[in-house]
């Protein structure tokens, strides 16, 4: 396989830093690409001195991590454990003797996938999206989650605040106790599984090995994919294609949709915008 980058964008919401990241490394033989979504923080500060935010923080170390170790000979499973394990490490060099809450550690989804000769290796973790798209329009999907139940659960809590009457800029504060409820259940046995800087987390990653034909390969983060998963604009296939042909477009249409509902209430949603990151590969053979 021939895997060129030819389209990556990362962009933040409004008048914030984007606690998404992005990468790839190698060349057209062998290499790898990924998108990250850092999960935004629940404590009530920061932990890393000098960092936007723990999120931020987070996403931009794994990817630093993925860079150093993804064309290395080891399996999918053993780039994410010594990943993960270097983060962790700078982690807690950077906290010292810090006693931080569960709900407040850093995690992020994620979407990797990693080429050689005519085989692909993708891994996915909680909710980034990933997909083949061959030349004559196929689609398969490389991430193994459907639908989000975590986007269900906050979008009824977050109606039922606004029939209470909170209004947007109050509204992480009126839902901070079940947010953090839940986030203390990343990868736990009963939990969600997330990248994050427990060693678990590996027993939790989702491999996908194929044989590839032309096309392109489309990763993105959560943020981009509302198009399709909370706006319902198309499915994931015409998603896909949109992103393929223009990505810079697609972002302009979700920032659009979510301009003409800033209140969040034709679409009921925790955060107006949320950082955007896709990527688009070409693959060819």
């Amino acid at each position: 396989m021939r895997g060129v980058t030819i389209a990556a964008i990362a962009a933040s919401a409004a008048g914030k830093v984007s606690e998404d990241s992005y990468g790839h490394a190698g060349d057209e033989k062998y290499g790898a690409a990924w998108v990250l979504d850092g999960a935004t923080g629940l404590g009530d500060r920061n932990y890393i001195a000098n960092a936007y935010s723990d999120a931020a923080w987070y996403a931009r170390q794994l990817s630093d991590a993925l860079r150093e170790h993804s064309l290395s000979a080891m399996t999918p499973e053993a780039v994410f454990l010594a990943a993960i394990r270097q983060v962790a490490k700078q982690w807690h060099e950077q906290i010292g003797d810090a006693e931080v809450p569960r709900y407040a550690l850093p995690s992020a989804a994620g979407m990797w996938v990693r080429w050689k000769d005519n085989v692909l290796e993708a891994i996915s973790l909680s909710d980034c999206r990933g997909w083949h798209v061959g030349a004559g329009g196929t689609l398969t999907q490389l991430g193994l989650l459907d639908e989000d139940p975590n986007d269900a659960q906050v979008a009824a809590e977050v109606s039922r605040q606004q029939s209470a009457g909170v209004k947007p800029a109050n509204m992480r504060a009126a839902i901070l106790e079940s947010l953090r409820m839940r986030r203390r259940m990343m990868n736990e046995p009963d939990g969600y599984p997330i990248f994050s800087i427990h060693e678990e987390t590996t027993r939790h990653l989702q491999l996908r090995r194929m044989e590839i034909a032309p096309g392109h390969i489309v990763l993105c983060s959560d943020g981009l994919f509302r198009w399709v998963d909370i706006y319902r604009e198309g499915s994931a296939a015409e998603f896909a294609v949109a992103c393929i042909q223009d990505i810079s477009g697609m972002l302009a249409q979700v920032r659009e949709i979510e301009n003409a509902d800033a209140d969040c209430t034709r679409f009921p949603r925790l955060k107006s915008q949320d950082d955007a990151t896709g990527i688009v590969l070409r693959v060819q053979v």
